[in-house]
């Protein structure tokens, strides 16, 4: 992490992703600096603190080339396209000075509002549309060394212009990339993101850098979908990763908008490039595309929601797409993309505040009250481990929202990070015959030896040793359909003995195994053991011989009348796992945070209905107060706190 990167934790960054109500892409060209002016007001109204803006690739650096007979090799000249006398000598970086200079005035009337600005460089992308400059010729801006040199000029060129400017928090490196051109391999994505930071920060060391990609793969077998950009390699090169949570781009969630497990879409996302990544991670983008996926209402709901659960699970920010709606329907993107013309924005083309203008309003007066930039997320007891080489993460997913539901944290790691922190390690739907590498599996069975648990639930993986780790014999893997249920035969915390849970599984792989030296804690439909636990050196194993985190996939607000959490909570007190706040209400998300020498609690009510959520408190806590310090009754151990439907609420706990 660089210098610049202090910035970054200055507070907590709310804000919204930025083009002109009345200019769209064109706000570059058809130079309006009294609209921008107005909407960084609108922004301010609000209180929020940082806008995202986009630099278009082909208005700041328009480049012309000009060739030889036959269109080809090197170009003979080179200037910008409106005006050939500005060419390499003229104009050394091929920058276009106009635009530079309104880029100027943007940071002149942001800090005129008190807004911090990321600019975002070589956009080429933009709302499902590419942007191509002419100069590219059919070229990759990953790999051909042109375009690269041009990158390289264009970061350079700004870098020193804007070093020191106060307006600006840090430099993205572009609008979801890995959407506007293919990247050839993995090592590419990491020499263009090296690149291109590394210059950025040889001219400027005072800002931090990001990259805002739609989506980053987890593992060296990444998908198209990822891009090839992986969250270990940006990590590496930025100083903060950052996320694009629409629910309608996460292939195994159709819920409903604001079924607790759609509204936890945002802090999964979060969390897993933290526990990969290792580094701060920003929601950059975020939203609910408009009025054809929800009424304004339900998505004000749904933001306040979210809003406070990526406060829960440590962002260091919050960037809502987008600020406005827009009066430019024959413009590209909007002339084709009409979801984009369709109220995705803070205001609409009036400048009205929408109801979720007013969620946004008042959550900046909640962040307000606390010193956003000492919060820290407490660490957490359990990990989920990821497959070495899949990047299909669904069931993680949903052990992740299991977790939440249960009433303890999850971290979410690759199997070769250090887990000797971690008392709970969470494998969902374990399969094929490659989960883990060998390396992999060994030091997970080293680390239940001195004393982790280790819960499996069954995909049909194989697994060796892991007879003798759960007590249990394997008899046969086998697939399975249908309805299917667990019966508790030997009660356990959180696994009562009247507790049937109960599942509609698609065509899924599965296990039939007898108990050993294991005690089987649940049977399933046939009477067969399912749930089987045993010690093994200090720790303890428990084997689910069904994959219920697959079950889940693909089924439509199953959070209403699904009970798997209570097997996660068996998990929880399996592995002995206690924080100094808890609420046993499964739709209550409590986050514990550190404040320089206070805890701070985030409650949030991920329900349609009012909570009346009571928290478990520790004896080590010495009071709860409310941000303005009014106390919050505590007795024997016990604390109510009336939660608003879809909303939160943020305590300080003293001594915790």
């Amino acid at each position: 992490m660089q210098a610049g990167a202090g910035r970054l934790k200055e507070r907590f960054w709310l804000g919204v992703n930025y083009w002109p109500r009345h200019r769209g892409l064109a706000m570059w060209r058809d130079w309006h600096p009294e609209e921008i002016d107005r909407e960084l007001g609108e922004m301010a109204a609000l209180g929020l603190n940082v806008a995202r803006i986009f630099l278009v690739w082909g208005d700041f650096q328009p480049i012309r080339e000009y060739r030889g007979g036959g269109c080809q090799g090197e170009p003979v000249a080179r200037c910008l396209a409106h005006d050939d006398r500005l060419d390499e000598q003229a104009c050394p970086d091929l920058v276009d000075p106009v635009m530079v200079e309104r880029l100027a005035e943007v940071c002149a009337l942001a800090r005129k509002h008190g807004i911090r600005l990321i600019p975002t460089l070589l956009v080429g992308w933009m709302s499902g549309v590419s942007f191509e400059p002419p100069f590219l010729r059919d070229r990759n801006m990953f790999t051909d060394p042109t375009l690269l040199r041009y990158q390289v000029m264009l970061c350079r060129h700004l870098a020193r212009r804007f070093r020191g400017e106060e307006a600006i928090l840090a430099w993205d490196l572009g609008n979801e990339q890995n959407c506007f051109q293919p990247v050839p391999s993995i090592d590419a994505a990491w020499h263009w993101t090296y690149l291109l930071t590394t210059t950025l920060r040889a001219h400027d060391p005072t800002h931090a850098v990001m990259s805002g990609m739609h989506g980053l793969g987890t593992t060296r077998q990444a998908s198209q979908y990822a891009g090839r950009f992986l969250i270990r390699d940006v990590a590496e090169c930025t100083d903060c990763l950052c996320v694009h949570p629409y629910p309608d781009f996460v292939p195994a969630v159709i819920d409903p908008p604001l079924d607790p497990r759609a509204t936890l879409i945002a802090s999964w996302q979060l969390r897993l490039y933290a526990g990969v990544g290792g580094i701060p991670v920003m929601a950059q983008e975020f939203g609910t595309l408009g009025d054809g996926a929800m009424s304004r209402e339900i998505a004000a709901r749904y933001a306040r929601r979210t809003l406070y659960s990526l406060l829960a699970n440590g962002s260091i920010g919050a960037i809502w797409w987008c600020h406005t709606d827009f009066t430019v329907p024959d413009q590209m993107p909007y002339r084709t993309n009409l979801m984009e013309y369709y109220g995705l924005g803070l205001h609409d083309t009036s400048g009205e505040p929408k109801p979720t203008a007013e969620a946004f309003r008042e959550f900046s007066g909640v962040l307000a009250r606390l010193d956003t930039g000492r919060l820290e997320r407490l660490p957490a007891q359990a990990a989920i481990l990821l497959p070495w080489q899949s990047e299909h993460h669904e069931e993680a997913f949903n052990a992740f929202v299991l977790a939440k539901r249960a009433g303890f944290e999850a971290d979410i790691v690759l199997p070769d990070q250090p887990l000797e922190a971690y008392r709970l390690l969470i494998v969902p739907v374990a399969m094929g015959h490659s989960h883990f590498t060998q390396p992999q599996w060994e030091k997970i069975r080293a680390r239940v030896a001195a004393g982790a648990t280790l819960y499996v639930s069954s995909g049909g993986a194989s697994l060796p040793g892991l007879n003798e780790m759960a007590g249990l014999e394997v008899q046969y893997r086998r697939t399975v359909s249908g309805r299917r249920e667990a019966r508790v035969a030997t009660e356990r915390p959180g696994l009562e003995g009247d507790a049937t849970l109960t599942w509609e599984a698609g065509a899924s792989s599965s296990h039939v195994v007898c108990a050993t030296t294991g005690t089987v804690v649940a049977t399933g439909a046939e009477g067969a053991p399912l749930l089987v636990e045993h010690r093994w050196g200090e720790g303890v194993v428990a084997f689910l011989a069904e994959p219920v985190e697959r079950y889940l996939c693909g089924r439509s607000g199953v959070s209403a009348t699904d009970e798997t959490w209570r097997l996660y909570r068996y998990l929880k007190a399996l592995a002995g796992i206690r924080a100094p706040i808890e609420c046993a209400h499964p739709n209550v998300e409590v986050g514990l945070l550190r404040e320089g020498e206070n805890r701070v609690v985030v409650l949030v009510n991920h329900s349609d209905s009012p909570v009346e959520a009571v928290l478990t408190v520790d004896p080590s806590v010495a009071g709860l107060a409310d941000l303005d310090g009014r106390p919050a009754a505590v007795a024997a151990g016990t604390c109510t706190v009336e939660l608003p439907a879809n909303g939160g609420a943020v305590l300080r706990a003293a001594g915790a």
